[in-house]
């Protein structure tokens, strides 16, 4: 029996609407790739490609300051460009080990090289407010970090091409699009038992803002007031200087406060403070009122000293020869 086109002309139509409509989650494509270039601060990387190798561009999670990625290429005096297109993906999940590798990524931009010259992609990230335009630069489609790296890699036009012309490289940089800020993270150095003390009673403020240590803050370059105490733990005050695209790291050393102690007393004297034996003839002692016995042979005293924080003593042995009248 023979079947009745029309109705599945109709449903192949609407099939082909659809499949053209709908967006494309991922393209396949094969190439070279090695170690991911990590963006990890400001600095731009420069790389070489020839054609069918993959450039793979993965931002450090640890590194917010990342808007987007500007890729540029430079053809130079000769037509490269006749011979290449760049494409670049995003999405792309890196090989577990470098080579000739299978990758699935979704196509940001594709554009032919310029015959000589340079060439210019810019790649938005998702949830990064505007990026300022670069003067003859293509935008690509807006790129996920968290989904994966940013490939780019450079494709031979036709097939059947010369291997001088499969032989050619060209520099690729990179350069980190950055948000305008900079950072700081101000830690607390120490015995931990002393730091948990301080965290406890710790007042930290920058410009009068309060803020909590270990955690990155962001800032609007420039320089900014930094005040830091906790009781008789801690106390700082300082000038911190923020770059865009920086972290700037503040460590602020808690400690007990001291008091410095030399024992000014012949070598055969024994020292005791606070009932311990000296071993020695100074000490690094807390603040506070101590019990000093110093003794001679049979001879021995003793006497209570007060300490101040920081301050610096030293205690001697004051012997007199006594006269008197019978």
């Amino acid at each position: 029996m023979a079947l009745r086109r029309g109705p599945w002309r109709i449903l192949l139509s609407i099939l082909l609407v659809l499949f053209t409509v709908s967006p494309v989650a991922a393209q396949n494509f094969r190439g070279e790739t090695g170690d991911p270039t990590v963006i990890d601060g400001p600095e731009v990387r420069e790389v070489r490609l020839s054609a069918g190798q993959v450039l793979l561009v993965l931002p450090d999670e640890d590194y917010p300051f990342v808007a987007g990625i500007e890729i540029r290429v430079e053809s130079g005096a000769s037509p490269v460009g006749q011979d290449y297109a760049l494409s670049v993906f995003g999405s792309v999940d890196p090989p577990a080990s470098p080579g000739i590798n299978n990758l699935a990524g979704v196509e940001l931009a594709s554009t032919v090289l310029a015959a000589s010259g340079r060439t210019t992609i810019v790649v938005p990230f998702q949830n990064s407010s505007g990026i300022a335009s670069v003067p003859g630069a293509m935008v690509a489609d807006s790129a996920d970090p968290a989904t994966g790296a940013v490939a780019v890699q450079l494709v031979p036009i036709m097939k059947g091409m010369s291997s001088e012309a499969l032989g050619r490289s060209v520099p690729v940089q990179v350069r980190p699009i950055l948000r305008p800020v900079g950072a700081l993270r101000v830690r607390l150095a120490g015995d931990p038992g002393v730091v948990e003390r301080a965290r406890a009673d710790l007042n930290l403020v920058i410009d009068g803002r309060p803020v909590e240590t270990d955690v990155l803050l962001e800032l609007s370059p420039g320089i900014y007031r930094l005040r830091a105490t906790a009781s008789d733990l801690l106390d700082y005050t300082g000038n911190v200087g923020i770059e865009m695209g920086r972290v700037e790291e503040v460590v602020l050393p808690v400690e007990e406060p001291q008091a410095q102690v030399r024992f000014a007393v012949p070598s055969v004297a024994e020292v005791f403070f606070d009932g311990e034996r000296v071993r020695g003839r100074s000490i690094t002692v807390p603040p506070g009122t101590h019990t000093v016995l110093i003794r001679l042979g049979d001879f021995s005293v003793s006497r209570q000293v007060a300490l101040d924080r920081d301050g610096t003593y030293r205690i001697g042995l004051d012997l007199d020869i006594l006269v008197n009248r019978d």
